[in-house]
């Protein structure tokens, strides 16, 4: 349900109003947090060097990686008049005054999502870095089977722990997992026997599934774990809502429990206070 609420000003008698969406902050922030990919390298060109001679761009200074909404990186450099770029800016902020938000607050959380990104990055490049160096080994004939099997297991138990076993499909994507990040693992009829005796370890260890769902119902988090008692108390610890939380669960409006036992399932919505309370209607995946 989205709240809404009005104020009359008394001097003007101008109606204030407030829509509490939480989408619209979210897509707020993502406007400011948005940086360009791709420019065509002679408008790039172009935009360095109006930029740097008039005096908006350092010598080794450039827009690129910089948010195109949420900075002067770019605009400064584009118009090349200060006025003018301070009216492009100040729209934007009217814009989000208008919609009930304080753009200085937006833009915070815009610079912390692109610090938090910019560390994600990183942690990508060496998980990728350690990837590679078991898909060597993993790959690597002249050494013991037992140990590439070993290492080989744990790999991919610590990329299903976030997957559905009681899916038909649940655990079919890891044979791509491997094909991409494991160099083709140790062969095809290995792949799927030590595959087939993870997933059915895992359906017997209860296959209970906490799933967490943002105000659209696209699927931001999924844990499985061994009992329902184990489910609500990961409901319990998930905190207070936050849309710019690096927890996504923080992050979530919804949530499903589900396992074997269908009685015992369970969904949740946020409350204006962000706790978690009873919601009877369907959640859609859309993940």
């Amino acid at each position: 349900m989205t709240r809404y609420l009005a104020v009359i000003c008394p001097e003007c008698a101008a109606k204030v109003e407030h829509h509490c969406d939480h989408s619209i902050k979210k897509e707020l922030v993502d406007l400011y947090a948005w940086t360009p990919e791709y420019v065509h390298p002679d408008v790039y060109k172009a935009i360095v060097k109006a930029g740097r001679a008039d005096g908006w761009l350092e010598k080794d200074e450039e827009p690129k990686g910089r948010p195109f909404f949420g900075s002067q990186g770019w605009s400064y450099a584009m118009f090349s008049s200060k006025d003018t770029a301070r009216s492009f800016h100040a729209f934007i902020d009217s814009v989000v005054r208008a919609a009930g938000f304080d753009p200085h607050e937006l833009k915070r959380l815009a610079e912390k999502r692109l610090t938090r990104e910019n560390g994600n990055r990183e942690k990508q490049d060496e998980k990728a870095k350690q990837l590679a160096a078991e898909a060597a080994f993993i790959t690597d004939n002249r050494q013991p089977l037992d140990e590439r099997k070993a290492r080989f297991v744990a790999a991919l138990r610590e990329r299903a722990r976030s997957m559905d076993a009681t899916k038909l499909d649940g655990y079919l994507h890891l044979f791509k997992y491997v094909d991409k990040y494991l160099g083709g693992g140790l062969g095809d009829t290995l792949n799927h026997a030590i595959i087939a005796q993870l997933q059915d370890e895992a359906k017997r260890g209860g296959a209970v599934h906490v799933e967490f769902f943002d105000v659209l119902g696209i699927r931001l988090y999924h844990q499985g774990t061994a009992s329902y008692e184990e489910a609500l108390a990961i409901v319990e610890a998930s905190g207070k809502y936050d849309p710019e939380h690096e927890d996504a669960r923080r992050c979530a409006t919804f949530l499903r429990v589900r396992g074997p036992e269908k009685d015992r399932d369970a969904r949740f919505q946020r409350a204006k206070n962000g706790a978690w309370k009873a919601y009877e209607r369907k959640i859609s995946d859309a993940a």
